[in-house]
């Protein structure tokens, strides 16, 4: 059974206040839609929280294992330290994991720029995921429309701005889209090697390369977007 590794990094600084029913709903459809495909992966779940400080949840946790989390452990407040979250978690799965031990996914969801980091500055960081991207990992990016070009100066070429009102309400309230496809969709790109894509492209073959803000972009990726759309509950 092919194995893969997945990191979910949700924000939980003080611009989601008001939305924690909507935040822990997506992270527990997230949770929820990886247990279902643990029966084709051998998949091992880092699930991380970050505002000014970063906390690891559950770190390589068997996918079958996961708990959705409740409510009351979701309390939003602080600043952002997006870019350390980031790079802790890499530290983390490159220490705990072989490199050939399967895929690595490591997917971002925020609503805003970094504002606390303290650790990697965004050159250090930018260095460190091209390096895993060239290594074969996956950088997912899932924000705000006003938010990716966080993710592009982070070298996050695979992004997503969610529609509706621009801000956090747009990401995981009530029109968002974030719980039902993100993971889903991520996963299924990796599952379809559009990871290697990426790299094979970088490395001056012929294949079209990603455009940096468009996720859908070539046919197999619009293929796989429309097979999890059709998945959603309201077909949206």
């Amino acid at each position: 059974m092919k194995k893969q590794r997945i990191a979910i990094l949700f924000d939980k600084s003080g611009s989601m206040g008001g939305l924690e029913q909507f935040a822990v709903n997506a992270m527990n459809e997230q949770i929820q839609t990886i247990k279902a495909r643990a029966d084709e992966f051998d998949i091992l779940v880092t699930m991380v929280h970050f505002n000014h400080d970063v906390e690891f949840l559950e770190t390589n946790a068997p996918a079958v294992a996961l708990r959705e989390i409740p409510l009351s452990s979701y309390q939003p407040d602080g600043g952002t330290a997006l870019r350390d979250a980031i790079g802790l978690t890499i530290d983390t799965l490159t220490k705990e994991c072989p490199e050939s031990d399967g895929d690595f996914l490591v997917v971002v969801i925020t609503d805003g720029d970094d504002t606390s980091s303290s650790i990697f500055n965004q050159s250090h960081l930018a260095e460190k995921i091209q390096t895993m991207k060239d290594r074969g990992w996956t950088f997912t990016y899932l924000g705000t429309d006003d938010s990716l070009e966080s993710a592009k100066a982070m070298n996050i070429n695979n992004v997503a701005g969610f529609g509706g009102p621009v801000g956090v309400e747009g990401m995981v309230g009530p029109g968002g889209t974030i719980g039902q496809r993100g993971v889903t969709y991520a996963s299924k790109r990796v599952s379809a090697g559009l990871d290697s894509y990426l790299c094979r492209s970088k490395a001056g073959h012929s294949k079209k390369k990603l455009a940096s803000f468009e996720f859908f972009d070539d046919a197999r990726d619009r293929k796989i977007a429309a097979e999890v759309k059709a998945e959603t509950p309201d077909g949206s």
